[in-house]
């Protein structure tokens, strides 16, 4: 979630371009969100959402 306001807050509160912006900043992500967004996107369950 600390990502979502460190990068993405001016998306809040849409999800899909929260996503989207997300997966642009990747470089940028927490180690745990990163893995969120990578299980997102292969499918996998990342086991909460950030």
């Amino acid at each position: 979630m600390e990502d979502v306001f460190r990068l993405c807050s001016n998306h809040i509160p849409s999800h899909i371009a929260i996503l989207a912006c997300l997966r642009s900043k990747h470089a940028s992500l927490s180690q745990q969100c990163r893995y969120v967004i990578s299980s997102r996107d292969t499918g996998k369950n990342g086991g909460g959402s950030k």
